[in-house]
C-alpha cells in the first residue's frame, strides 16, 4: 500500500553525506488536517545514495521550509546489534519520492465572483 502525506516543510535537518551516500531528515506540518487546532506531524528521513544522491545533496534549497510538498513514503524496520550485543530494532519513515506542489488554493469565500450562481 502507498503511503502519502501532504504538507508543508516546517524544519529540515542537517544533510548528512559520506560520499557514496547522502541522508537528509525535514518534518511537514499536514495540510488541511480534520482538526485544525491538532495537524499531525510528521518527520522523515530521505536517504540516496549512487547516482541519486544529487537529490539529496540538494533537497534543502530545493524544498526550502515554508513549501509545500506531497511526500510518498515507506515504514521501514533495521535490525542492529549493540555494544553488549544485544539485538535491537530500530524504525524510521523513509520518503522516497518529493514532490512539490501548487500552493494551497484560495477558499472559496475569497474569490465568489468566478462562481456561476
Amino acid at each position: 500500500m502507498e503511503q502519502v502525506f501532504r504538507g508543508t516543510i516546517t524544519d529540515v535537518d542537517e544533510l548528512k553525506s559520506n560520499g557514496d551516500w547522502s541522508a537528509i531528515s525535514f518534518e511537514v506540518t499536514e495540510s488541511d488536517p480534520s482538526n485544525p487546532e491538532y495537524p499531525q506531524v510528521a518527520k522523515f528521513d530521505y536517504f540516496k545514495n549512487g547516482e541519486y544522491k544529487k537529490y539529496a545533496d540538494s533537497f534543502e534549497s530545493d524544498f526550502p521550509i515554508g513549501t509545500h510538498v506531497e511526500v510518498h513514503y515507506n515504514f521501514k524496520a533495521n535490525d542492529w546489534t549493540d555494544k553488549e550485543g544485544n539485538e535491537r530494532k530500530f524504525y524510521k519513515v523513509s520518503a522516497w519520492k518529493v514532490m512539490k506542489l501548487q500552493e494551497e488554493p484560495a477558499s472559496a469565500g475569497e474569490d465568489e465572483g468566478d462562481l456561476p450562481f
